[in-house]
C-alpha cells in the first residue's frame, strides 16, 4: 500500500467541485432542424460517475476510481466525501429525469434502479402471474 495518496480529500473534492463546473461550462450540443435550417442546440450536460472518472483522466491525469472502490481498504478516509459526491450525482440525474431533461430509463440504468418483475406459469395453457414489486425507501408494495 503506499504510503501518500496521488490527492488528499480536498483536492478530490475540488477535482469534484471543477468537473461540476465544467459539466455546466459545457452543454452537450445537439444538432436539430427548424425550418429547414440546421441549429446546434445546447443541453444540459448531467454529471455522472463515470463522466468523473473521465474527466480526471482527460483534464487531470488521475484515475480516481480506486478512491470509490476503495481498493484494499487503502482509501477509507476517502468513502465520506465518495458517499457525498455519488449523492450529488444521484440526485441531479433523478431531478433532471422527473423533468424531463434526460430519458428516465436511461438515468434509471446510470443510477442502478430497477424494478423487480417475477413471471410465473408453467405448461402451454397455464395462465402467467406476473408480480412486479416496486421499492419506496424502506417498504415494498405488491401489487
Amino acid at each position: 500500500m503506499p504510503k501518500t495518496k496521488r490527492l488528499t480529500p480536498e483536492e478530490l473534492e475540488n477535482l469534484f467541485d471543477q468537473y461540476r463546473e465544467w459539466t455546466a461550462e459545457n452543454p452537450i450540443m445537439l444538432v436539430k432542424e427548424s425550418y429547414g435550417k440546421l441549429l446546434n442546440v445546447p443541453h444540459h450536460r448531467p454529471m455522472t460517475l463515470k463522466g468523473l472518472f473521465a474527466y480526471a483522466i482527460e483534464h487531470h491525469g488521475v484515475d480516481v476510481h480506486h478512491y470509490f472502490n476503495n481498493s484494499r481498504d487503502a482509501y477509507n478516509d476517502y468513502t465520506g466525501l465518495c458517499r457525498n459526491i455519488k449523492v450529488q450525482i444521484h440526485a441531479e440525474l433523478t431531478n433532471l429525469a422527473l423533468v424531463g431533461a434526460v430519458k428516465e430509463n436511461l438515468a434509471a440504468k446510470i443510477l442502478g434502479l430497477k424494478e423487480d418483475i417475477n413471471v410465473t406459469g408453467t405448461g402451454i395453457n397455464a395462465p402467467e402471474v406476473i408480480f412486479i414489486n416496486t421499492h419506496r425507501g424502506n417498504e415494498q408494495l405488491n401489487q
